[in-house]
């Protein structure tokens, strides 16, 4: 998609553009496209959580959350800025 979409708007170089997204295989698009990249952690189907059940759980149960969405980034090897 990204790459149609360059060519759609005539774009040269995707290192200019900027792929936010929330899904792995978002993520990996934008990679593959050679676009800059970033993961929103929170939100989407890698977390399984709306921010209202996140807020919810027990301070241990928010570790384990944190500690699955670190696994997640390192697995994309994410740059976050």
């Amino acid at each position: 998609m990204c790459l149609k979409n360059f060519s759609k708007l005539r774009l040269k170089n995707p290192k200019s553009c900027l792929k936010i997204d929330d899904s792995l295989s978002g993520i990996y698009e934008g990679k593959n496209a050679k676009m800059k990249t970033a993961g929103l952690i929170f939100t989407g189907i890698q977390s399984g959580l709306s921010y209202k059940k996140f807020k919810s759980k027990t301070i241990n149960q928010k570790k384990k959350c944190v500690i699955k969405l670190q696994k997640f980034l390192k697995l994309v090897k994410l740059i976050l800025f």
